[in-house]
């Protein structure tokens, strides 16, 4: 890790400092990356039957006690002594480790997670065969029940190398794909460093406040997966995509949303996070186009589930970075090393990629060779 470290540093243009905190706060990551691969195995699992509230708990839960003994770690408290970067990455270690021993714990004792609601108060009336409410004050039971998907521990230790083979099949395309989608972010931050640390920074705030935003497009493009699956698991290509549809419309919905508070809230958000005004100015002009990107890209990205949710990803994961390359990381790098324009058209860039990925997960969408694949 540390030859291939340096390297990363050399690719990515950051300070030596800056290589040194982070190479740490690898090591910790890479050491806990088994707990990870479970944490992600298990809360597909969740959701692929249909248990998103259980796969909800597992990550609220971790979460939250990542956010409790963060600060913990890095600052010190009582008897724990300050660990700075160090605390920073064995707090989210010891998250991970929690989510993976509750996990296993519901599934082999087959536990799912509940949330139940109750009226604590009503004023119904009748309107045919039905009942309504003029008032209604509800609360909710949050419970663990039986009833859950159950595993067998020992069977765990008797491989069926025909699934194993299809796990094969089936990820390593997108396997390839984030590592060398990874490895085109690397190049990305190179040439963002060309304009300064107030620019980087500004990035850095930006990438924070988008994956905060996105939370519910995330969990949008893993419901629309399971909820693929399952109808063409029952013969139903029409609702798979059908529901595909729905979701894109419901994810730039959102994405609208967050454009538009970003067009009049830029300044406040990013004051929140850092108060360098040079930080403030680059967030202020750029932060609506980077939420206009967003949107696009929200509808590319439940387009992506239905090629999840049927198994159907080779080309796609393809066209997805023959796009990333030739139309966001190329045409970047021309704008910035070779035309010397500034860091505004790394975004007019990014929603051009954005216009043709959407455009080329729409087309293959309508081909319809998914409604077909086998797992």
């Amino acid at each position: 890790m540390r030859f291939a470290g340096a390297r990363i540093d050399l690719v990515a243009g950051c300070a030596y400092s800056t290589f040194e905190l982070a190479l740490l706060y690898g090591w910790f990551i890479v050491a806990a990356l088994p707990f990870i691969f479970v944490y992600y195995t298990i809360n597909t699992i969740f959701r692929c039957c249909s248990d998103a509230e259980s796969s909800m708990f597992v990550i609220a839960t971790s979460s939250l006690i990542n956010i409790i003994i963060d600060p913990i770690f890095i600052h010190g408290f009582g008897p724990i002594p300050k660990m700075g970067i160090v605390g920073a990455a064995l707090a989210t270690v010891l998250a991970y480790i929690y989510a993976v021993a509750i996990g296993i714990y519901m599934l082999c004792n087959g536990l799912k997670f509940k949330i139940s609601r109750f009226t604590f108060l009503a004023l119904p009336y009748r309107k045919g065969d039905y009942y309504k409410y003029f008032v209604r004050i509800p609360y909710w039971k949050f419970h663990f029940e039986r009833g859950g998907i159950k595993i067998v521990f020992g069977r765990l230790f008797k491989p069926d190398f025909y699934i194993l083979v299809n796990y094969l099949r089936i990820g390593f395309t997108p396997t390839v794909t984030q590592f060398v989608g990874s490895s085109s972010q690397i190049i990305f931050m190179n040439l963002i460093s060309n304009f300064g640390q107030s620019v980087v920074t500004a990035f850095g705030i930006g990438g924070k406040v988008a994956g905060l935003v996105n939370l519910p497009l995330l969990g949008l493009q893993q419901a629309t997966s399971a909820l693929v699956g399952q109808n063409l698991g029952a013969k139903k290509p029409e609702r798979s995509e059908k529901t595909g549809w729905y979701s894109v419309l419901i994810g730039v919905c959102l994405g609208f949303v967050m454009v538009v508070v970003a067009y009049f809230f830029a300044p406040q958000i990013f004051w929140i996070f850092n108060k360098d005004p040079a930080v403030i100015a680059v967030g202020k002009s750029v932060f609506a186009l980077a939420m206009i990107g967003n949107m696009i890209n929200a509808a590319q990205w439940m387009l992506w589930a239905v090629f999840e949710g049927s198994g159907y990803t080779m080309w796609p994961s393809i066209f997805g970075q023959v796009n990333n390359w030739l139309f966001n990381i190329l045409l970047v790098y021309l704008a910035v090393k070779v035309f010397d324009q500034g860091y505004v058209w790394i975004f007019y860039i990014g929603i051009f990629s954005a216009i043709m990925s959407t455009i080329t997960n729409t087309f293959l969408v309508r081909k319809g060779s998914w409604k077909r694949a086998r797992v």
